[in-house]
């Protein structure tokens, strides 16, 4: 299935590992192609990942690993149980239906943009965001759990914060 699932979508330069998870060499964009699951599990992705406009509900199967930016806004993600452990580029999770920032890592190196869901509280928020931080359109009451350091800016509650 996970060679089938790879040329179905164009999937290149990767390898399956013992555990049955892939390994790419580079980007994989599975966007706006339907997906209310990741069926195959990833392990490293060195590129970009993308799985923007789908109907994702968790992130099973995402890559441990994601080199460049974490792509997945228009989904209806209520949990980031699964998120990865390191991705080293922007990360897009704006427009979805997260209530919690529980199972986030720590350590974001460039933005996060979490606008648009329905967050009550940033509790679990990362304590270090080395771009900037979109936490616009959400329910958010007050900015307890901020992070503690953002490189380029906060945008939240319709307000720019430096």
């Amino acid at each position: 299935m996970t060679n089938i699932f790879c040329e179905k979508y164009k999937i290149e330069n990767y390898i399956v590992n013992d555990d049955g998870s892939i390994d790419v060499n580079g980007s994989v964009e599975l966007g706006g192609i339907g997906l209310k699951m990741i069926p195959v599990k990833f392990n490293k992705v060195t590129g970009d990942f993308s799985v923007n406009h789908n109907y994702l509900k968790n992130l099973r199967n995402l890559p441990n690993y994601i080199g460049g930016d974490f792509s997945c806004g228009y989904n209806k993600i209520t949990t980031l149980k699964g998120f990865p452990k390191y991705v080293g580029g922007d990360i897009f999770l704006y427009d979805n239906k997260l209530t919690s920032l529980e199972g986030i890592t720590d350590r974001i190196e460039k933005k996060l943009d979490i606008a648009k869901n329905l967050l009550t509280s940033l509790k679990g928020c990362p304590k270090w965001i080395g771009g900037y931080f979109l936490c616009n359109d959400n329910k958010l009451t007050s900015l307890e759990f901020s992070p503690e350091y953002v490189g380029s800016g906060f945008f939240c509650n319709n307000r720019f914060y430096n």
